[in-house]
């Protein structure tokens, strides 16, 4: 089980795939952990509007911080999920 800190995401990863970064590059941001150690699972879509998850993510990675006094742990499907594999 792998998981992300919000702290290691930035708005590009959030982007399709085009190219800003490799889906190698963004697994290893991923972690090794146990299923209670994730604060919030979140589904990536390429579709969606970058700039108003960003937004979203954003504001409530900053009030989950200002709670529990550091970033939350995430599972982030584009970080966590090989995207290289196909089925």
């Amino acid at each position: 089980f792998t998981f992300v800190s919000a702290a290691r995401v930035l708005k590009s990863d959030m982007a399709g795939s085009n190219g800003l970064k490799s889906s190698t590059a963004l697994a290893a941001y991923a972690e090794k952990g146990l299923l209670g150690h994730v604060d919030a699972f979140m589904s990536h879509s390429w579709h969606d509007d970058v700039y108003g998850k960003w937004s979203v993510l954003t504001d409530w990675c900053e009030g989950f911080r200002k709670k529990q006094g550091r970033p939350p742990m995430l599972w982030l499907d584009k970080v966590c999920i090989n995207q290289l594999l196909r089925l």
